[in-house]
């Protein structure tokens, strides 16, 4: 039933109907997005911005005309039907308000339904045209939704595809480290054998250079056993003992020379540290009687001047009838003066005799620096003699100990002129200390003036350069002792290493005899010593042969390690540039899905705004309609209008349960969105777990490679080592050839020494018999002795029995 027709109203029959227009466009438009495709489906064209901002700008311009046209032709209306939950039900947020319609149906209770008048059509028409504009703006925002949701789809579809390859470049990456890691496996295997092979080699090489250390050592020992030059070298080495006795004997008097001399330097050290602190104290006690005379001056000024004034008052106030008590007090004023003018007279003589005082600690301190300046020459004069004796020991030993001794008696003597001298400096210094303790009693109210202060700090900044000069000079001469003593010590160990040295040439000597005796058989073993060095000489060359083929096979192998590391670094680098290019674009991806989401909020945001916005437009152009239309109508189309407005509640909850549905289906759309976020959150996951994998496999690729550079570090280490054994091994086999060029002579001499020996000992077997002869005739010799000497014995016997029987007989 069309109820434009029926109930057509006063504005509606003319030629200018808005809705009519709009209900045209909204045709033509759904007819535009349902219009089948070729393929089966159905085309939904994609709206645009402008589109979608004109369509509501057109409806807009719509609902405000059709406001302008009603709200001149109804009045207000008392009972006005309540349609806020139908229009409010579109939004995603309020949703249809079921209680408060059936809330409304207990309120109302409608009569019998009627035929409507002809003046009832025009609400309802405007409602069902709102509502079929709403449902319409419904179905183009689903439409939009949906096209996001593909177009999120895509997206999500197309991050899968990426995260697929960056798993299959991670797969690959992961095997070409597995390879790299068995390559590495294998290096270590061929480094390791490498390592045992070399091992064997040094081996060899120590036992052959033992070898060839034992025949060096035999052929040295025959040698040094055949050579005579020991005996030239034995008197020189006495002879240097002697001197070196001698110059020892020497330097050891110098030494404890100069730690006398060092310790009296520490002594007059200290004494002038003690007369430095001493003349601190003066000067500061100088600066506080010099504050403390500043201050009495200045009251002595002031009681001056108070003075003054009282005895010019006194003067000028004076009457010729004045008392004897007046003139007492003048007297007495003027006798004060007096006696203080004669106390600052008697303080500045204590002050002259102070200032002398000054001047006999200046003239000690002079005496002191000549003490200082002749103990640096006598200084001088010792080390340039200790210098000459150690150049001229042999021509001056003789003179050498007379200087020392004038040395030591005139330091003796300069010793107690100082210490004589530091006793009077005590006295005068405690005497000093007594002085300065009375004047500080006596001037406490006495006057000084700008100049003496002057004067006295001038004393005092001199003595303290004195003093730093003093000290200065004293620090270069301990410089000079402890160089003199530096150098003293260094000739007592040259001394102490010569005669341990000759000590050790003669126990070389005594060991001569015993070696001689050894050379013999040493020379029996150097033969065999010799043959065995041959033997292992050819040894040797077969092995050098043998080490110098593993040495090129090496190389090759170092080669092909070095070109597979080349290769493993080309593949890390490619892997590093794929899994940057997978980061980066998996970046992009994320921005793109991030920029749609924001996009897709930004548009349901949207929609729901305007939703909501068209909803309370509808609500209050429905409100004013319907309050206008019922002041205008009569009471008795109440109830027409109630029977029309229950027909309306079953269109308007028809229309409900479609925008419910509607509602339903965005929900949808949001829950399928929210899956959507749900799964690009886990692609995120998935992703953010892949470049973590990523970051792992290249930080054990990274390890790999060091690992790579570090074996490529031991190869050439044992490339090294390899061209050192080398080396080590053709030396030896120069040395065994010059040792057997040096064999050959030496087998002449030892020819020549069995000849030797031979004479010799025929030579020493005549000896024996000539010795065995002369001990024979030795023991009757000593036989005839001892009887001699028992015929003695008897003799002297018998004479003591004469001489007895003489004395008995007397």
């Amino acid at each position: 039933m069309d109820f434009r027709k029926t109930y057509a109203g006063h504005g509606l029959q003319s030629g200018s109907d808005p809705f009519a227009q709009l209900s045209k466009d909204v045709r033509q438009e759904r007819d535009d997005h349902g219009r089948p495709e070729p393929n089966g489906g159905t085309r939904l064209n994609r709206p645009t911005q402008s589109s979608i901002a004109k369509g509501v700008g057109d409806n807009r311009a719509h609902r405000n005309s059709l406001s302008a046209r009603t709200s001149g032709r109804y009045t207000s209306l008392s009972q006005s039907v309540d349609l806020s939950p139908t229009v409010r039900s579109a939004g995603k947020s309020n949703i249809p308000r079921q209680a408060s319609y059936q809330q409304q149906q207990g309120q109302h209770q409608y009569a019998p339904p009627s035929p409507p008048p002809p003046s009832a059509a025009t609400p309802t028409r405007d409602v069902q045209l709102k509502l079929q504009d709403l449902v319409d703006a419904g179905q183009q925002r689903e439409t939009l939704l949906l096209e996001q949701k593909r177009q999120l789809e895509a997206s999500l579809h197309t991050a899968n595809l990426r995260c697929t390859e960056l798993a299959r470049g991670l797969q690959k990456a992961t095997a070409a480290l597995d390879a790299e890691r068995a390559v590495a496996a294998l290096l270590r295997t061929e480094r390791d054998e490498h390592a045992a092979e070399l091992d064997r080699a040094r081996s060899q090489a120590a036992e052959l250079q033992v070898s060839g250390s034992v025949a060096l050592t035999t052929s040295e020992v025959c040698r040094a056993a055949l050579s005579s030059a020991f005996k030239g070298t034995v008197s020189a080495i006495g002879s240097a003992h002697e001197e070196l006795e001698s110059a020892l004997a020497v330097q050891q008097q110098q030494h404890l020379e100069l730690v006398a001399m060092r310790a009296h330097m520490e002594e007059l050290e200290e004494v002038a540290y003690e007369r430095g602190e001493e003349l601190e104290a003066v000067r500061e006690e100088r600066r506080q009687l010099s504050d403390a005379m500043e201050e009495l001056a200045e009251r002595l000024q002031a009681r001056e001047d108070e003075l003054g004034l009282l005895v010019s008052l006194l003067v000028s106030a004076r009457p010729e009838d004045a008392t004897g008590d007046s003139d007492g007090l003048y007297q007495a004023a003027v006798a004060r003066a007096k006696g203080l003018t004669e106390r600052v007279l008697q303080l500045e003589e204590q002050l002259g005799v102070h200032n002398s005082d000054l001047d006999a600690l200046r003239s000690q301190i002079a005496g002191y620096q000549e003490q200082i300046a002749r103990l640096q020459q006598h200084l001088m004069h010792i080390n340039r003699s200790s210098f000459s004796s150690i150049k001229s020991i042999s021509l001056e030993d003789q003179r050498t100990p007379a200087d020392l001794e004038t040395q030591v008696t005139e330091l003796a003597n300069e010793r107690e002129q100082l210490e004589v001298d530091n006793l009077q400096l005590a006295a005068e210094n405690e005497q000093l200390r007594q002085d300065v303790s009375a004047m500080r009693e006596q001037l406490e109210e006495a006057l000084v003036t700008a100049a003496v202060f002057t004067a006295a700090t001038d004393r005092d900044v001199s003595t303290a350069a004195e003093l730093s000069r003093l000290q200065q000079q004293l620090a270069e001469a301990m410089d000079r002792a402890n160089t003199f003593c530096a150098q003293a010590e260094a000739a007592r160990v040259e001394a102490q290493a010569a005669e341990h040295r000759a000590e050790q040439s003669a126990g070389l000597l005594l060991d001569f005899t015993s070696q001689a005796e050894a050379a013999r058989a040493q020379a029996n073993a150097a033969r065999g010593a010799l043959d065995a060095a041959r033997v292992e000489g050819r040894k040797l060359r077969g092995e050098l042969e043998v080490v110098r083929a593993r040495e090129t096979e090496a190389r090759i192998e170092a080669e092909e390690a070095r070109v597979k590391v080349e290769r493993a670094r080309a593949k890390v680098k490619a892997a590093r540039l794929e899994v940057d290019t997978a980061k980066a674009q998996a970046d992009d991806a994320r921005r793109e899905l991030e920029a749609v989401r924001e996009i897709a909020s930004l548009e349901v945001e949207q929609a729901r705004a305007e939703g909501e916005e068209r909803a309370r437009m509808v609500e209050r152009e429905l409100l004013k309609a319907l309050e206008t239309r019922a002041a205008r109508e009569l009471a008795g189309e109440a109830a027409q209008l109630r029977n029309r407005a229950s027909e309306l509640q079953d269109q308007m909850a028809a229309d409900r349960r479609t925008s419910r549905e509607a509602l339903e289906q965005l929900n949808t759309v949001h829950a399928n969105e929210d899956v959507l976020v749900q799964r690009i959150l886990a692609g995120e996951a998935e992703r953010q777990q892949l470049l973590r994998q990523l970051d792992e496999g290249n930080g054990n690729l990274s390890i790999m490679v060091d690992e790579a550079v570090q074996q490529a570090a031991e190869v050439a280490e044992l490339r090294t080592q390899v061209a050192d054994l080398t080396a080590e091994a053709e030396r030896q086999a120069g040395a065994a050839a010059t040792m057997c060029a040096r064999v050959a002579p030496l087998e002449a001499e030892v020819q020549e020494l069995r000849a030797t020996l031979r004479a010799t000992a025929e030579l020493a077997k005549q000896d024996a018999r000539v010795n065995e002869r002369q001990e024979a005739q030795l023991a009757r010799l000593r036989q005839q002795v001892a009887e001699a000497e028992d015929q003695l014995r008897q003799s002297e016997a018998e004479l003591r029995v004469l001489k007895a029987q003489v004395r008995g007989g007397r």
